[in-house]
C-alpha cells in the first residue's frame, strides 16, 4: 500500500495540468471572436501579460509577507524558477507538432496562458491562505 501512495501521487501531478486546461479551454473564450491569426495572437499574447503582472503581483505579496524568512523567499522563488522551466518546457512538448506552422505562436500562448491560470489560483491561494 506504501508504495502505490506516490505512484497515485505522481499520477495526479502529472494529470492536474491536463485536468486544470480542460477547464479553462471551456471557460476561455476571450478570443473567440479574432478573426485572423495576428488578431488572435495579440489577444493571446494580452492575456498573458495580464497573467504576468497577477503572477508577479501575488509573487509580490508573498515576498514581503516573508521579509525576514529568508528560508522561505529562497525557496519560494527556487519553486517559481522550477515551475516557470516546467511550464515553458512542457508547452515546448505540447506545441512541437505546430512549430513550423503559422500559427506556432498563438498555440505556444495559448499554452503558457493555461499554465498561468493554474499558477494564478494556487498563488492567490497562498496569498489568502497564510
Amino acid at each position: 500500500m506504501i508504495r502505490s501512495v506516490p505512484v497515485i501521487l505522481f499520477a495526479a501531478l502529472a494529470l492536474y495540468p491536463a485536468l486544470a486546461f480542460s477547464q479553462s479551454e471551456k471557460a476561455d473564450d476571450t478570443c473567440r471572436n479574432e478573426r485572423d491569426e495576428t488578431g488572435m495572437a495579440k489577444c493571446r499574447q494580452n492575456i498573458v501579460n495580464e497573467q504576468t503582472k497577477t503572477m508577479d503581483g501575488y509573487r509580490a505579496i508573498l515576498r514581503k509577507r516573508a521579509d525576514d524568512d529568508h528560508k522561505f523567499r529562497t525557496l519560494f522563488d527556487a519553486a517559481e524558477k522550477a515551475w516557470q522551466q516546467h511550464r515553458d518546457a512542457d508547452c515546448k512538448v505540447i506545441t512541437y507538432e505546430s512549430a513550423n506552422t503559422r500559427s506556432a505562436g498563438t498555440y505556444r500562448l495559448t499554452c503558457l496562458a493555461k499554465y498561468n491560470k493554474v499558477r494564478i489560483d494556487y498563488l492567490k491561494e497562498m496569498v489568502d491562505s497564510p
